[in-house]
């Protein structure tokens, strides 16, 4: 892959990576881990914004829940968007995560 013409695929490829290797080892979490999700993003020279096109900033709210996020790269005009579902396991109090980029 030619790093400065990435390939949509690529980058898609390159941030579920990032969030596979923060969530695969880990089967449960004390929260949910938004900030090195994030980071396995912009590792990808990505970013998660809001519907102003600003850079994510927020709090996610529940025991039990998904939100989507638009994911904005400059190499491409379509956007691509991350999933996060999350759910607190009454018993130890820790949460179980769902995170891919489509």
């Amino acid at each position: 892959m030619n790093n400065q013409n990435p390939s949509r695929e690529g980058v898609r490829r390159k941030m579920n990576k990032g969030i596979n290797e923060i969530l695969v080892p880990n089967l449960t979490f004390e929260s949910v881990p938004v900030d090195e999700i994030w980071q396995a993003v912009r590792q990808a020279g990505a970013l998660v914004v809001q519907e102003d096109g600003t850079e994510w900033g927020g709090i996610l709210v529940g025991n039990d829940s998904d939100a989507n996020f638009e994911v904005v790269h400059s190499s491409f005009k379509k956007s691509f968007y991350l999933h996060l579902a999350w759910y607190k396991r009454e018993g130890s109090g820790r949460y179980e995560i769902v995170c891919y980029v489509s």
